[in-house]
């Protein structure tokens, strides 16, 4: 809460309002009209509906991932297909030469808003409320828990926030850029991060900023004998993070 939420609030009230008058007249302008056609979308509950198969069939594709190697074929279907990843990769202006863009990788973020809320009373609660949200998600995708998903998926995020940053150190902005060589990076992942790079941006850069290096140099570790930890968190994420386009 603060300032900009409330501003933010503000502007979607007044937009709202203004879509719903542009619903009952035609406008000339293509922006204007393309705004008021995605807004109708967004109240087409039918729609919505429909979306529940396509998310119940993106999760489906989880299940063809049975050990590393399936990991790597599968990595640039995932990244081009908005799955969650153990690692997050962009591009973005090179800190200390603005004219250039650089390759930046970063550890994905875990389920609480910051690392020290764990090992304390307010994990346990919290975290408790979390999976009564996850499981109820789940009845209503028609989702069975069997495999014990919730479980599992707590249990990658317990190894994820003892390697990320918290939010405090996150501020301290300079310390986020660490160049790496870009062969050390692909050591340090252990997956076929050369592959996806390649396929997806052209080339193989130089250099990776790593914004946290922490993350990086114990990743394998977190992977090591934790696929089906990973695969449970990831669909648990993915599912969160996409149904409230239902």
């Amino acid at each position: 809460t603060g300032g900009f939420m409330n501003l933010a609030i503000n502007v979607e009230k007044i937009m709202l309002k203004e879509l719903k008058l542009l619903t009952k007249r035609a406008s000339k302008d293509e922006l204007l009209s393309r705004a008021v056609c995605l807004y109708n979308k967004a109240l087409d509950e039918d729609n919505r509906q429909r979306g529940k198969d396509y998310l119940l069939e993106k999760l489906a594709f989880f299940d063809s991932i049975k050990s590393i190697d399936d990991l790597n074929n599968a990595l640039y279907y995932l990244y081009d297909n908005s799955y969650i990843l153990p690692f997050e990769i962009g591009v973005a202006v090179d800190m200390m030469d603005a004219t250039k863009h650089a390759l930046v990788i970063t550890g994905p973020q875990t389920i609480l808003p910051d690392t020290t809320m764990y090992n304390t009373p307010n994990e346990v609660q919290l975290l408790g409320i979390y999976s009564q949200m996850v499981l109820e998600v789940f009845g209503k995708l028609g989702i069975k828990d069997d495999d014990k998903l919730v479980e599992k998926a707590l249990a990658f995020d317990k190894k994820i926030s003892k390697i990320v940053k918290s939010s405090e150190e996150w501020a301290d902005y300079i310390k986020t850029y660490n160049p790496y060589d870009f062969t050390k990076v692909c050591e340090l992942l252990g997956l076929d991060f050369k592959h996806l790079v390649v396929s997806r941006f052209g080339k193989c850069p130089e250099k990776v900023i790593v914004y946290d290096p922490k993350f990086l140099e114990n990743f394998k570790e977190l992977m090591n004998d934790s696929l089906d930890l990973y695969i449970a968190w990831a669909k648990i994420k993915t599912v969160i993070n996409q149904v409230q386009y239902l």
